[in-house]
């Protein structure tokens, strides 16, 4: 049986050094940043974000006029960013939905610990969807080994 390690599912994602929470340049057009950043939490959210919609970009004029951006994007990358290294380090097998759950967990510790803030509104309602998903096999992962990652 061939394992998956968070490692390998995660390759490719949050490779930039710093993502500054653009959606498109001045032309209107989506970034190469912007698109990396889609794939990067398009993969730690097993799929569940549409992009559009967490940018504000919405057909309906009057939500569209409602929407407040979320003002923390290079810190969410960074946190999801050192999650995904040290879990990388530590070899974790790659679980499905679980494992999407766990890492965005982690993120959000490292977010509010390292960088006082929040995750924004849509973060919660996906990771509780992902812990809800019971199809996938749990598997308990190192936690005290985990932070010490997130300490030095």
């Amino acid at each position: 049986m061939n394992r998956t390690l968070v490692k390998d599912k995660m390759a490719g994602c949050f490779t930039q050094e710093r993502y500054d929470g653009t959606y498109h340049d001045a032309s209107g057009f989506r970034t190469e940043a912007s698109e990396e950043a889609a794939h990067s939490f398009h993969e730690i959210t097993a799929g569940l974000t549409n992009w559009c919609q967490v940018h504000g970009d919405v057909k309906d004029a009057t939500k569209r006029a409602l929407f407040d951006p979320y003002p923390y994007w290079p810190e969410l990358y960074d946190s999801c960013k050192r999650v995904i290294k040290a879990h990388s380090d530590l070899k974790t097998e790659w679980w499905g939905d679980a494992t999407a759950a766990k890492l965005m967990g982690d993120a959000m510790t490292v977010l509010r610990e390292r960088h006082q803030a929040n995750v924004p509104r849509w973060w919660l309602p996906i990771m509780r969807r992902l812990r809800e998903d019971r199809e996938q096999p749990r598997r308990e992962m190192p936690t005290e080994e985990f932070a010490k990652h997130f300490r030095k």
